[in-house]
């Protein structure tokens, strides 16, 4: 009896010997067990080994080895248990691990767009990690911890409007490391009109202007009638630019004429705002001057010019002399006629009347005369 005793005695210390060497490198839970090169195993549920094991032994720097008794659901299922990870070598010494993790990103997806700033990640690695980011476009700002000692990362984060560039790191406590830098971009917000030109009942010439709000302009269109008619026609941008407090302008190449118009604008993610319809007039005609047949150059007149002219459409009629002052002087408002005598001074004078209608198209006359 006492024999025995000493055996169990001598047995429990050799047991508890060998596990104080090696509890360091040494892992094992009812799912997983991690064991250092040299260190020998205890096998799966049933005591095998895999390939990385010869005799019980482990062969790699860090062999893992499911030992669930249900590996399908509890190691390799959508509902996994975390893996283990070899920390340091059964001597107690620094880890002799030299192999990097390896990180798998199944999101968010590089180059995809998303619509609203919470972004889904989720992260995988084949060891358990410390798993952080960093952004790129911000590097000072320094990683941002995701989890520590994990193997997987399911989660959303909130990111800034625009373009994301960020790098993902996985670490083991070896300090070895994985990195994937990861592009995408955030457009969660509509576009915004805040003004539109030609404004409502004014003259253009067919430029038309937008101003507008948005980060990720796809494309601006305008679109514009007649207004005797229902057919809608329409031109398109895709160059302009992005960002807050812009604007674009666009051709039509239009005919004389009342029309109404407005502007859409649409995103990358195919979000579009339209502005209110707007009722303006094209007019890109000049307004001809036809002087009176009785008005020459080098003419004499005693005291007074006898200004005599018509125009081709109601204008602010003005008059400049060069000889004189050398600012235009208003004739009449809204006329299409003048006729009515101006006092001179006597000499020599150059004379320039000039119409404007009012889309600001013009048309100048010039003649000289002499009063005595």
């Amino acid at each position: 009896m006492r024999k025995n005793i000493l055996f169990v005695i001598s047995f429990m210390i050799l047991v508890s010997t060998i596990y104080t060497s090696s509890v360091f490198g040494y892992y094992r839970d009812t799912n997983w067990e991690c064991t250092n090169s040299g260190e020998r195993g205890s096998g799966d549920f049933y005591g095998r080994y895999s390939s990385s094991f010869n005799n019980g032994v482990c062969t790699k720097t860090c062999c893992i080895l499911c030992v669930s008794q249900h590996p399908i659901s509890d190691c390799f299922g959508g509902n996994a248990q975390p893996m283990c990870s070899c920390r340091q070598s059964s001597t107690g010494g620094q880890s002799t691990d030299t192999t990097p993790p390896v990180l798998t990103v199944n999101g968010p997806v590089t180059n995809t767009i998303f619509n609203k700033r919470a972004v889904n990640f989720d992260l995988s690695a084949s060891e358990r990690v410390k798993l952080e980011y960093l952004d790129n476009n911000k590097p000072q700002t320094g990683y941002k911890l995701l989890c520590t000692e994990c193997t997987s990362f399911k989660r959303q984060l909130i990111f800034n409007e625009g373009l994301n560039n960020i790098k993902i790191r996985a670490k083991d406590p070896a300090g070895n490391k994985d990195e994937k830098d990861i592009m995408f971009r955030v457009d969660s917000k509509a576009p915004r009109i805040s003004k539109t030109e030609p404004v409502s009942g004014k003259f253009g010439t067919g430029d038309f202007k937008v101003y507008y709000d948005e980060d990720n302009v796809k494309e601006i269109t305008l679109k514009y009638r007649l207004s005797s008619s229902s057919q809608l026609t329409s031109t398109a941008r895709n160059d302009c630019e992005s960002g807050t407090r812009k604007n674009c302008t666009l051709n039509a190449n239009l005919q004389d004429g009342d029309y109404y118009y407005n502007f859409e604008v649409e995103d990358i993610i195919g979000k579009k705002v339209s502005s209110r319809a707007v009722k303006m007039t094209i007019d890109k005609t000049n307004p001809i001057i036809t002087l009176n047949s009785s008005l020459s150059n080098g003419q004499t007149f005693t005291r007074f010019l006898p200004l005599r002219l018509s125009i081709s459409e109601k204008v602010s009629l003005e008059y400049k002399d060069l000889n004189g002052n050398s600012r235009f002087n208003l004739l009449c408002r809204n006329c299409n006629s003048y006729t009515r005598n101006i006092n001179f001074n006597k000499g020599q004078h150059n004379l320039v009347i000039r119409a404007t209608d009012k889309a600001g198209n013009k048309d100048e006359e010039s003649f000289s005369f002499n009063i005595n």
